[in-house]
Formats: C-alpha cells, sequence, structure tokens
C-alpha cells in the first residue's frame, strides 16, 4: 500500500515527456501552413502549447523566440494585434535575428509590420522572482526578474538539470508558487522518492522474508529445547541455535525495516 500509495502521489502530470526540439518544428509546420490550410495551423498552435508544459529539458533562446513566434502568428490570425506584436517583441528579446519567412512576411504586409512595430516597442516593468532551490529560467536564459510587459516562458531548473516545471506567462498573469529554498537543517531531513526504488523494496521484501523464516525456525528449537523428551545432550546446541535465530531475527528485521525506509525517501 505504501508502494501505490507514494506512486499514485509522485505521478507526474505529463504521462509523455516532450523533446523540446519539437517547439521549432511546430512553428515551421505553422509557417508552411500559414494561409493556405487553417486546420494544419490551427492544429500546429495547438500541439505547442499543449507540448510546452511537458517539455524534457531547458529551453534555449532559440527555442523560447520560435515558441513566442507561433504565439505570435497565431495572435495575428486570430487579428489580435497588440498581442502578436507583444509577442513578436518577445521572440526578439530572445534572439534579436528572429525573422519570419519572407514568402509569408512580405516587406509591407500585416506581419512584417507588426515585426516592425515590435522592434521599436519600449521595455516596460518587471518583477522580481523569488528565491528557488535551483535555477528559474526566462525565455531560456537565467533570470532574475520576468518581464510584464510582454509574455515570457517561465522554466524551473532543477540543480542536477531536470524541468520541474515550464510556465507560459503573459504579461498580465501572476507568477506560479514554488517552495523556497530549504533550509541547512531541512537539508538533512529525509525526501521522497520521486518513484520508490525497485531495488530496495525486494532487497526489503526478501531481508523480511529470511527474519520470519528465522524467527519460525528459532521457534521450532525452542519448542524442542522445551520438550520433555529431547535429549539433556542436545539442550546446549538447541539454546545456542534458538539464541542466534532469535539475533538473526532481530538484526533481518532491523535491515528491512532500513531498506524499507529507503525505497521510499532519499538524503
Amino acid at each position: 500500500m505504501l508502494f501505490i500509495l507514494a506512486s499514485v502521489a509522485l505521478a507526474a502530470p505529463c504521462t509523455a515527456p516532450t523533446r523540446v526540439e519539437t517547439i521549432t518544428t511546430d512553428l515551421q509546420t505553422a509557417e508552411l501552413a500559414w494561409g493556405s490550410d487553417e486546420s494544419a495551423f490551427v492544429g500546429a498552435v495547438r500541439k505547442a502549447r499543449d507540448e510546452l508544459p511537458c517539455l524534457d529539458g531547458p529551453m534555449t533562446p532559440l527555442d523560447a523566440a520560435s515558441y513566442h513566434g507561433l504565439m505570435a502568428l497565431d495572435a495575428s490570425f486570430s487579428q489580435h494585434e497588440d498581442d502578436a506584436v507583444r509577442s513578436f517583441a518577445s521572440a526578439l528579446a530572445s534572439v534579436p535575428t528572429f525573422r519570419i519567412p519572407a514568402i509569408i512576411a512580405p516587406e509591407g504586409g500585416v506581419l512584417d509590420l507588426q515585426i516592425g512595430k515590435a522592434r521599436v516597442l519600449p521595455p516596460g516593468e518587471t518583477q522580481a522572482l523569488p528565491p528557488y532551490d535551483g535555477v528559474v529560467m526566462i525565455d531560456g536564459a537565467r533570470a532574475l526578474v520576468r518581464p510584464t510587459w510582454r509574455p515570457c516562458v517561465l522554466q524551473l531548473v532543477r540543480s542536477n538539470g531536470a524541468v520541474e516545471r515550464t510556465y507560459y506567462l503573459l504579461g498580465s498573469d501572476p507568477l506560479p508558487r514554488w517552495d523556497p529554498p530549504p533550509t541547512a537543517v531541512q537539508r538533512l531531513l529525509p525526501k521522497l522518492r520521486e518513484k520508490p526504488s525497485v531495488p530496495f523494496g525486494i532487497a526489503a521484501g526478501g531481508a523480511a522474508l529470511a527474519a520470519g523464516g528465522l524467527y519460525a525456525l528459532g521457534g521450532t528449537w525452542d519448542a524442542r529445547f522445551h520438550d520433555p523428551t529431547t535429549p539433556y545432550d542436545q539442550l546446549d546446541g538447541l539454546k545456542t541455535r534458538t539464541n542466534v535465530a532469535l539475533g538473526g531475527t532481530i538484526a533481518l528485521g532491523i535491515a528491512a525495516a532500513a531498506l524499507g525506509t529507503v525505497t521510499v525517501v532519499h538524503w
């Protein structure tokens, strides 16, 4: 039951992690479908939105620019010009050389004009980021603040390089909450494993079975020791074996408890 509860409690929200590189592919798909295949364009946007929270690694500025470019195309497609300009501004903030192919953004066209407005959009306010036990990345780069005048992609990256969460934040969106770095005392306390350790679990089960078997064997020897029909010359041997079995049972029981603990927690 302990293993089952731990597994359910620690289950990840995304059953299929997404490679970061797919974000750039989604932008390319949307660009190819722009103006010619509305269904494919909408599908590429939806796919990217679904994939973003499930990224399996930190984004690079190029990945972030691709995502913002895709959101800009979607806003432009929906005729939300202000949103498109701000998303293009986010893409340019990540990669200053970001551009949309001229075949869909000809000079003087809607997209070209929106990108032009984004280039001259003055930077606005920012918001300080609270401490995190790892690295907070904004649009593929380490950051201490997030922009509140344009969208951004915020990632929480643990000290081992694993991505804990990925968020797409509009300027008006509140910051997600995360736990502050643990104190020195908290670092010494055990933590639940993300997944129960199978080797430790097998070892704990084996030690528990061995303890039970040794306890049963010791009980048999103890019963023979107290049996009036047992020859006198066997009593010392039975007593010794019973005591050894009892000691072994205690030792194996302690080992099983310790192994069972490290199956679900670690230091």
